[in-house]
């Protein structure tokens, strides 16, 4: 899997993932332990997927819908002590709010999203902030996405205080949305989401 810098049309990260029984490869010294579901239950890498950031051990957890609803950070020093979580809340089968924060500390980025509920999907970009899951989405089973195309992400961040410095507003818009109801294409606008955005996103798909 490559990411690719559209301008220089030269890879920007690249990896060769493979596929081992419960596990699934990243690269050579990052993967993820799969659940009996085959679900993600364990990564072990780094921080950004980039081989200097913090090396990371994360543990995910579902509740009983298939929905991910945590993820816990530590380091492999220490594998038992959570450094660092994400929090997923799902409303009516939509990701609705995800909270991340260091434990014990106020300091955190909320991202609450809205969606237009006339239009269920069968699939479409994984809004989760995390690296490791953001990259390799589609070579993984991160568990239920949302039912409904996302209209808008709002990205609130709060001091070590836990008052807000800062509130940043993105908008998804123009769907292009196939018989089949998958997402083919959207344009994303504004500074309220972890992804690139003034830019349209186009998504294809292989079924098997």
């Amino acid at each position: 899997m490559q990411y690719i810098d559209s301008t220089t049309r030269k890879p920007l990260l690249d990896f060769p993932i493979t596929y081992s029984g419960t596990r699934v490869n990243i690269d050579a010294d990052q993967y993820f332990d799969l659940d009996a579901n085959g679900r993600i239950k364990t990564f072990t890498g780094y921080f950004d997927a980039d081989t200097s950031a913090q090396r990371v051990i994360i543990n995910y957890s579902f509740n009983s819908a298939g929905y991910l609803e945590k993820a816990a950070y530590s380091v492999p020093s220490a594998p038992s002590v959570v450094q660092y979580e994400v929090i997923y809340t799902w409303t009516n089968g939509n990701l609705t709010r995800v909270v991340s924060s260091a434990v014990g500390n106020l300091q955190k980025d909320q991202i609450d999203y809205e969606y237009d509920v006339t239009k269920t999907v069968k699939e479409n970009v994984c809004l989760f902030p995390n690296f490791e899951i953001y990259y390799v989405q589609s070579a993984i089973n991160y568990g239920k996405n949302s039912s409904n195309i996302p209209i808008k992400s709002t990205i609130t961040t709060y001091n070590a205080a836990g008052t807000i410095e800062q509130t940043e507003v993105a908008t998804f818009t123009n769907y292009v949305i196939d018989p089949q109801n998958y997402v083919k294409s959207f344009e994303l606008k504004g500074k309220g989401t972890l992804f690139f955005t003034e830019t349209r996103w186009v998504l294809s798909y292989h079924c098997y």
